[in-house]
């Protein structure tokens, strides 16, 4: 089963923007270069906040639309506090996250 990532970007004008990738590096560098997702080539990219992986691609989806659905605050406030969010997801949702720290 391939890992898949679920990260967190924040534009350039302050947004944040979730996805899900097999490659983190090769996903980040066509964000920065204009060729990712719409969101990001019309609002820049400036770095990369938080990544982590689960198995599978259903799973890495369920994460990526349960983060999508909350608000700006509650992102924000997952970002500073992983294992926060890990429960959270695991709680919630019964999937398994690791964090990345290959990227920071």
């Amino acid at each position: 089963m391939a890992k898949y990532y679920v990260y967190i970007l924040r534009c350039k004008d302050g947004s944040l923007y979730t996805g899900i990738t097999t490659n983190i590096e090769k996903r980040l560098v066509s964000h920065i270069s204009g060729k990712g997702a719409r969101y990001t080539r019309a609002k820049g990219v400036d770095r990369i906040e938080l990544s982590f992986f689960c198995s599978g691609r259903s799973n890495a989806s369920i994460i990526e639309a349960y983060i999508k659905k909350h608000n700006k605050k509650w992102k924000e406030d997952m970002i500073q506090d992983f294992i926060r969010l890990q429960c959270t997801i695991e709680k919630d949702l019964q999937i398994k996250i690791k964090k990345n720290i290959d990227t920071f």
